[in-house]
């Protein structure tokens, strides 16, 4: 998912049969800041370079997962998805 700031990927277990991410079950994350990105590819080494996810606020990360979910039509992983 991508913000006015951030880049926010969720890598969780899918269910086959059901065809549905099962959103209890994360394997891994990845969040990118952009702030100060202007778009320009002069430096790509500079884009999304550095995976934030562990080092980054829980609460925004929270907030992050949380819209994400919504976005895509998926409850939120404490309602046992």
């Amino acid at each position: 998912m991508r913000t006015d700031r951030y880049r926010y990927t969720e890598w969780v277990r899918w269910n086959g049969t059901a065809l549905a991410p099962i959103w209890g079950e994360l394997k891994a994350a990845e969040l990118y800041d952009h702030d100060g990105d202007d778009g320009a590819w002069t430096d790509p080494d500079r884009s999304e370079n550095v995976n934030e996810y562990l080092s980054t606020d829980k609460a925004l990360v929270a907030a992050l997962s949380k819209q994400m979910h919504a976005a895509f039509g998926f409850p939120d992983a404490e309602d046992g998805a």
